[in-house]
């Protein structure tokens, strides 16, 4: 079964979008996804880990390319928090074995990422022009509804800054990675109309490696996958 379809609605069930369905079948025991497969040992032999053994489906399927190996995405009903999934991400080997690894915290389903964002934008405030230096880049988050926008336990306001090309049209080597952390900074409501300005964090060693010129930057809210326009800004 095909857990990445867009043909019914979709809920967010950790960091991945599945079909909201998915979660409303039976399921099977735990024993329907390990007969013949090598378990990894913390997903049996902690008891602290408190593995459910019934409810088991796949919400979500990915197949090996590139040196990526496939991997299925496991959920069950949590046993001791109402409405919380279980999930486990068994990766499968081309000896026809699979390593499983458990994730203890429970996962409560919320929107997908297209509905959450849609009260919100990003903005380049009006102060920011091509002399503006890539690492003091700020942005507005600004709720541009007519209700309060509230934000999900998946929710932060971490924004991370592409660095896309020169503005001369070279490519630059990289687009960097960044240290991101879930939750931080925190999310709160926006009532409507409601701004926040929020740093804009390009990676340090991709900075590093920029030429004094100036560049094409664009701005992405990771959590929520929310976009801006680009802007121009200088390494000096």
């Amino acid at each position: 079964m095909s857990t990445t379809d867009n043909t019914g609605q979709l809920v967010q069930l950790g960091h991945y979008e599945i079909t909201a369905s998915v979660l409303s079948e039976r399921g099977d025991d735990l024993d329907a996804f390990t007969n013949n497969f090598l378990l990894h040992p913390a997903f049996v032999e902690n008891p602290s880990l408190n593995v459910p053994l019934k409810g088991w489906r796949v919400v979500y399927e990915s197949s090996a390319s590139n040196g990526v190996k496939a991997q299925q995405i496991l959920a069950a009903p949590h046993p001791e928090v109402d409405g919380a999934w279980v999930m486990a991400f068994r990766i499968s080997s081309e000896d026809g074995f699979a390593t499983y690894r458990y994730d203890p915290d429970p996962m409560t389903p919320v929107l997908p990422k297209k509905e959450r964002r849609q009260q919100l934008a990003l903005k380049w405030p009006e102060a920011h022009g091509e002399q503006t230096p890539v690492e003091q880049l700020r942005i507005t988050l600004v709720n541009t509804s007519n209700e309060t926008w509230q934000p999900s336990h998946r929710d932060d306001f971490y924004v991370a800054g592409l660095v896309n090309a020169r503005l001369d049209g070279n490519p630059v080597n990289g687009r960097g990675y960044y240290a991101y952390i879930a939750g931080t900074p925190e999310a709160i409501e926006l009532v409507p109309g409601a701004s926040l300005e929020l740093p804009v964090d390009v990676e340090q060693q991709l900075f590093d490696r920029l030429e004094p010129g100036k560049y094409v930057v664009t701005a992405i809210l990771i959590s929520l996958d929310l976009s801006s326009g680009a802007t121009v800004a200088t390494k000096g």
